[in-house]
């Protein structure tokens, strides 16, 4: 039986205002965590995000180049090979630079699958061994 004493109503209310604080506390922790997981990328991040990518796609392939040139690969093949870096190059930055993200984020994806499939498909079939070092590269951008 509760008592009608003015210290235990006192320390009733205090008691039942601690619990609506807690409480009120616990649901306003609970709200900002489910925002967190909500977030949502800026257009800018993304933009950010795709010149990243960008450069990344061109230091690999550059790189996958330079370990080709070593090899010395048949004069045709590197032919080839030139002209394929500088095609994909020009156009993994293009993608990188379109004024909508979001479609130059779909994009840039095709176009890198695009090119290790013309890789797999055509290249290495088509020349020498020389070519595997561009097919390590491109196999490390999907990393």
């Amino acid at each position: 039986m509760i008592s009608n004493h003015p210290s235990h109503r006192i320390l009733i209310v205090f008691f039942l205002t601690l619990m609506f604080f807690l409480l009120a506390q616990t649901f306003s922790f609970a709200a900002k965590k489910d925002k967190q997981k909500d977030y949502v990328m800026t257009e800018v991040e993304l933009q950010s995000e795709l010149m990243s990518y960008a450069d990344r796609f061109a230091s690999i392939v550059t790189q996958a180049l330079e370990d080709l040139e070593a090899l010395k690969p048949q004069p045709q093949a590197r032919q080839f090979i030139l002209s394929v870096w500088a095609y994909s190059q020009s156009s993994v930055y293009t993608i990188a630079a379109e004024p909508n993200p979001q479609v130059g984020f779909l994009d840039m994806i095709l176009v890198t699958t695009l090119w290790r499939m013309i890789y797999e498909n055509n290249i290495r079939r088509t020349y020498d061994k020389s070519t595997e070092v561009l097919g390590d590269g491109f196999r490390q951008i999907f990393d």
